[in-house]
């Protein structure tokens, strides 16, 4: 019912714009002033009709009740929070944090772990650098990603999400002479990642636990 109020108020002043071609200056320089108005608007409106759209894709998702309360509270306290986006920005996070991690670059996953979770990362480059062979991974590509739980703690929201991705792992020695694994052979890997993020804050997702599955 908003929504259809606010789009007659803008029929209604792009009317009465349209009404004033033709005449003197003068009457046309009296609606300068609705310019801004109706710009603000119109961006109102897409605004109204995004978080109905996401509304709708929330209902109709295949999702728990209490998953779809969270996201749903998501939309009210966080304009710029998408269900499709978060799903889209994590795929490119996974691949991201993937890369990083086995070429260890340290300010990525620097920016896209949380305190806890880098540190363990860091660990564990860390004792790699002792191993004789080196591991390497090749992330083909993601087939799925499913949405495993989502809560609200302390003003924080938290989403669990089942990543699928398809990979090549390969162990090398000091000779680059292939020990482990096949170039040849694509791995089907499920990986439990959950995000976390602090309401209202203005700051990334970023990932704060990993799970195999």
């Amino acid at each position: 019912m908003d929504l259809i109020f606010l789009v007659a108020i803008a029929a209604f002043i792009i009317y009465k714009l349209f009404q004033s071609l033709g005449k003197e200056d003068k009457n046309l320089k009296q609606f300068k002033h609705i310019e801004p108005v109706l710009n603000s608007l119109k961006k109102h409106v897409n605004h109204v009709k995004n978080v109905e759209f996401e509304v709708i894709s929330i209902k109709e998702a295949n999702l728990s009740p209490k998953i779809k309360k969270v996201f749903e509270k998501l939309l009210r306290e966080e304009k710029s929070f998408s269900m499709n986006n978060f799903i889209d920005g994590a795929k490119k996070a996974f691949k991201m944090i993937l890369v990083a991690f086995n070429s260890n670059e340290i300010q990525t996953l620097n920016e896209l772990l949380d305190y806890q979770l880098y540190q363990k990362f860091i660990k564990e480059i860390n004792n790699r650098a002792t191993n004789t062979v080196k591991q390497e991974v090749t992330l083909v590509g993601i087939k799925d990603v499913k949405i495993m739980d989502a809560d609200i703690q302390n003003n924080v929201a938290f989403i669990k999400l089942e990543i699928v991705s398809e990979q090549i792992i390969i162990g090398r020695d000091k000779n680059e002479k292939i020990v482990s694994g096949s170039a040849n052979k694509i791995l089907q890997i499920s990986d439990i990642w959950t995000f976390s993020k602090q309401i209202k804050s203005g700051n990334l997702w970023q990932l704060t636990q990993t799970e195999s599955k």
